[in-house]
């Protein structure tokens, strides 16, 4: 073990407020950083717009399939009239790609659509490992843009549910998450608006309108602990990440949201969007040459996405390897829980419904932690804010089944300087 190093590691992550520098009692946030060319980011930013572009198109094909086609795609029966609402003009507010990039390539792996981990140490922790290295910061000035979103989603949000002034906005978690709890609590100080942080715990639910004397004492809806009703909520782990049944004040929340008197951000395509199966319905149009998508958008397909597909013959058959993925997993990275060389095997304790996804190898490279220098996989991600590419982040994959994965912060070189003729 390096002492010295664990001695300034603590150091540093002391000195920012309300973080998680170690996560399942493990190290997470690495006391160093991975330089990377101008170009590099700007190839991945590039793949990011192209395929939320894919994405957002998609969400407004999927929005008019029938009952049976999203059943199909692992949609819960009860889900279905709320994921086909569209609340707010963006499709997501904040979301996060994860990939694969290679020399040659950079492959979609995941979109967390829904609730993205790596905002904080994104937006914020990301620039004040840069600043410590002495390393331009390739997220500088984006959590100003990720306040835009927020407010602005905020703003639609009200107009949603009639309230364009004095909302009750709610930012929630479960509080068992320190990760989750500190996020929800770092987006709504960046959010900057009138709202209030409550643990879902403490909010209540009445299920039906309460009257009394001829006059409603009491509407059916979400209640803080004042008795003060909320209007506007958000939250992390908006709802179950399983394609069991919805719950009881899941089910109860999309109502109100469908029935416009509870606003949720991120809106209800987030969800539809999070399902992996998403990505099975854009591969499949595009082995078809579907004239859904121009040729353009199949050039995009073709370039950056990965064969997906909702059953694993076409691997099995062609001896191609690959990984199972549970439908609304929010783990990160290319699927470990899944099955290679062709043999098609899945633990028992991941027999959910999956995606079958063609395995790409992830770039190798070495960091330092607190044990010393280990080798690890590099997972890339970048953000799409408001529709627009934003903050880029890495994860540093350990082990395969160790679900623990360092946070590595990511810098970017220093323009080379042209030598000037005198």
């Amino acid at each position: 073990m390096d002492h010295r190093h664990k001695e300034k590691r603590q150091q540093f992550y002391e000195g920012i407020q309300d973080f998680w520098p170690d996560l399942c009692n493990q190290e997470y946030a690495l006391y160093d950083i991975k330089v990377e060319p101008k170009a590099q980011i700007d190839k991945i930013r590039l793949a990011t717009g192209r395929i939320g572009h894919i994405f957002f198109k998609t969400a407004r094909l999927m929005r008019h399939l029938d009952d049976e086609t999203l059943l199909r795609l692992g949609f819960q029966k009860e889900m279905l009239s709320y994921i086909r609402l569209q609340t707010i003009a963006m499709e997501t507010v904040v979301s996060r790609m994860e990939f694969a990039v290679n020399k040659r390539s950079v492959k979609l792996l995941t979109l967390h659509a829904n609730t993205p981990l790596l905002i904080k140490e994104s937006f914020s922790v990301n620039g004040d490992v840069c600043s410590h290295f002495n390393v331009l910061n390739p997220n500088e000035g984006l959590e100003e843009d990720l306040q835009k979103a927020l407010r602005s989603a905020i703003s639609y949000t009200k107009g949603y549910v009639g309230k364009a002034r004095n909302a009750n906005i709610v930012f929630t978690s479960y509080e068992k998450s320190l990760e989750d709890y500190l996020t929800t609590q770092y987006l709504m100080k960046v959010a900057n608006t009138e709202a209030q942080y409550l643990p879902f715990s403490d909010l209540r639910l009445i299920e039906q309108s309460l009257s009394g004397n001829k006059e409603v004492l009491f509407k059916a809806g979400l209640y803080d602990p004042k008795g003060d009703y909320v209007d506007i909520l958000l939250q992390r782990n908006q709802f179950s990440t399983s394609t069991s049944s919805v719950g009881k004040m899941e089910h109860m929340v999309m109502n109100f949201v469908e029935n416009g008197v509870l606003g949720i951000i991120n809106p209800p395509s987030a969800f539809l969007l999070q399902s992996n199966a998403v990505q099975a319905l854009i591969w499949g149009l595009h082995e078809e040459t579907h004239p859904y998508f121009t040729k353009k958008e199949h050039t995009w397909i073709a370039r950056y996405f990965v064969p997906t597909y909702m059953e694993e013959d076409y691997f099995k058959k062609n001896n191609v390897k690959y990984v199972a993925k549970d439908l609304f997993s929010r783990e990160s990275g290319a699927g470990q829980i899944g099955a290679k060389d062709g043999e098609g095997w899945i633990g028992k304790e991941i027999k959910k419904q999956c995606v079958y996804q063609k395995q790409v190898d992830l770039p190798s490279h070495e960091v330092k932690t607190t044990e010393g220098l280990k080798a690890v996989d590099v997972l890339y991600s970048c953000f799409l804010v408001n529709g627009k590419p934003s903050a880029v982040s890495i994860l540093a994959k350990k082990e395969p089944g160790d679900h623990c994965d360092y946070y590595l912060p990511i810098g970017v070189e220093h323009p080379v300087e042209e030598n000037k003729a005198e």
